[in-house]
């Protein structure tokens, strides 16, 4: 009943794709930002995996509800509305907390609180490079996604 609710809704209201854009930036950000801040600690060890292990089970759980809700229909709206960004979130997001975890696992090998400047800087640009990647998946959501939802809406709402 929900996901019928949001579908007619999608259908009959105009979505604005910047504060979309926006927001998905932003709530991305702050991942990525307490992942790095993190990781330059002896935290980033649980909490990049936590955010692994959360990102994970929410896709997951999205696409078990999406498909046993909708059937057929769901596994089209899986494949044209959540599977194209998550091509560039998950790997994305996997690299992240794999670096993440690395950085945090070589600070507690190497036992002192010292870290090489170079070593944050190289770190930082890769985080950096991976944010590139989830910023182009926060475009294809905002503005592409949510047109094929738009389409897609009234195909999916159950009578």
């Amino acid at each position: 009943m929900y996901l019928n609710n949001f579908f007619q809704v999608v259908y009959k209201e105009n979505t604005n794709s910047f504060i979309i854009f926006f927001k998905l930036l932003k709530n991305n950000l702050i991942m990525v930002l307490l992942v790095w801040i993190l990781s330059l600690t002896y935290v980033g060890i649980i909490f990049s995996n936590l955010v692994s292990l959360f990102k994970g089970f929410i896709i997951g759980f999205n696409v078990a509800f999406i498909l046993q809700a909708f059937g057929m229909k769901g596994f089209l709206f899986i494949l044209l509305s959540f599977l194209p960004q998550n091509l560039f979130y998950i790997p994305a997001y996997l690299f992240i907390c794999s670096f993440s975890f690395a950085y945090s696992l070589n600070l507690i090998k190497k036992n002192n609180s010292f870290r090489n400047q170079n070593d944050v800087i190289a770190y930082s640009f890769n985080i950096l490079a991976l944010f590139f990647i989830i910023f182009i998946g926060n475009i294809l959501e905002s503005f592409v996604i949510m047109k094929i939802i738009k389409a897609l809406s009234t195909y999916l709402v159950i009578q």
